[in-house]
């Protein structure tokens, strides 16, 4: 009945603002959402959200009634098309009145909150999500226990959580250009151990796609064959990057994959992959290549 009712607030106001129709709404066990047929300005959504919660503070009694025959071409109320009697009236007197069929509570304020969540582009119009009442507060309560463990994460105020975020961000960013230029100068120094040699197969620990990449090009700049580079474990498998200024790498690429279990693919001077497989197995196929 508060979901009900606070989106019969919510699309009485929308209709009065816009014109736009109510095409659809789904009360969920976590959220509610409305689907209205026109697009919503994002800056009106908190004046909308405040006409919402006034309703509730002015406890408004609804009030339930099917007119007789004679008297609903007289009733106006908020519909899609007109419906034949008998029909139903659901009036939230200043904020709606339409046809419903559905429970309400008896007066607005026991609501309790109305809280629009999002609003994002749907079809022709907008989805809204919102919650009320109890739901309302378990979201609250919800999003009051993952900010209590950010605040205590960031050793920030509870008010202060996206400022120290922000921070975090920045500071995580500068180290992560700190650390591109560290690993970049460790690729250099392990290619320097393969100048001028052909064909070469290094292992890695543990390397990102990019990371793996940016080693395979930094001895294959050194060398006049493949660099072939395996990153992982015999437990978990190993990632791959194979990559020649002077070869055609696919064919290769093709054939560690059906040796070693693998999959993967790319383009003549780059292939990255994985396989499934020991080290010494993808040691024995190099010897073999």
């Amino acid at each position: 009945m508060q979901q009900h009712t606070g989106e019969h607030i919510i699309s009485g106001i929308v209709h009065r603002r816009y014109g736009y129709h109510n095409t659809g709404f789904h009360v969920g066990a976590d959220v509610l959402t409305v689907d209205f047929d026109g697009v919503i300005p994002g800056e009106d959504l908190s004046a909308i959200e405040l006409e919402a919660n006034e309703a509730l503070w002015k406890n408004v009694p609804l009030r339930c009634w099917i007119p007789s025959p004679e008297e609903l071409p007289t009733v106006f109320y908020r519909t899609k098309r007109p419906l034949p009697w008998p029909v139903r009236i659901v009036e939230i007197p200043g904020y709606d009145r339409c046809a419903c069929c559905g429970v309400h509570v008896a007066q607005t304020g026991q609501i309790g909150i109305i809280k629009l969540l999002s609003c994002v582009k749907f079809h022709q119009g907008v989805r809204l999500q919102l919650v009320c009442g109890e739901q309302a507060l378990e979201y609250v309560q919800d999003i009051f226990e993952q900010n209590r463990i950010v605040s205590q994460t960031f050793s920030a105020k509870p008010l202060e959580t996206g400022a120290a975020a922000i921070r975090a961000r920045d500071a995580l960013e500068g180290e992560k250009f700190r650390s591109a230029g560290l690993e970049k100068q460790v690729f250099a120094s392990i290619a320097e151990n393969y100048v001028s040699q052909g064909d070469v197969l290094h292992f890695a620990d543990g390397l990102t796609p990019g990371a793996l990449r940016n080693l395979a090009d930094a001895i294959a700049d050194k060398i006049h064959g493949i660099a072939a580079v395996f990153a992982g474990s015999d437990e978990n498998g190993y990632s791959y990057c194979l990559i020649s200024r002077c070869t055609d790498v696919r064919p290769l690429g093709k054939a560690v994959n059906q040796a070693l279990s693998g999959r993967g693919g790319g383009k003549a001077e780059a292939v990255q992959g994985s396989v499934k497989c020991l080290r010494q197995q993808v040691e024995a196929f190099w010897a073999e290549k």
